[in-house]
């Protein structure tokens, strides 16, 4: 099962529910990826960062990861993520 870090922003400005988002992307992924708020000194296999707006702020970059982080800003992107993590799992990264 590959583990994956989630960080958020501070929430200023959010257009859309952030954690309705990530509990769809939990529940595609149900026993196959397991996400977890990110902290620093935990190697992650990859890390999600979830904006509330184009801005994106969220501060991630002391975060280790085996794969770059996946940046989300708008709940349209739900489609790009999945294929994107499924990629990810096919390929055992």
């Amino acid at each position: 099962m590959l583990i994956y870090g989630v960080k958020f922003c501070g929430g200023c400005n959010p257009r859309y529910e952030r954690g309705k988002l990530l509990n769809r992307i939990k529940k595609d992924f149900e026993n196959i990826i397991s996400f977890q708020n990110a902290v620093e000194n935990v190697e992650y296999d990859g890390l999600l960062v979830i904006g509330g707006c184009t801005n994106c702020c969220a501060a991630y970059k002391d975060i280790k990861t085996k794969n770059d982080p996946i940046l989300i800003w708008d709940e349209k992107q739900y489609n790009d993520i999945v294929a994107e993590l499924s990629k990810i799992n096919k390929e055992g990264k």
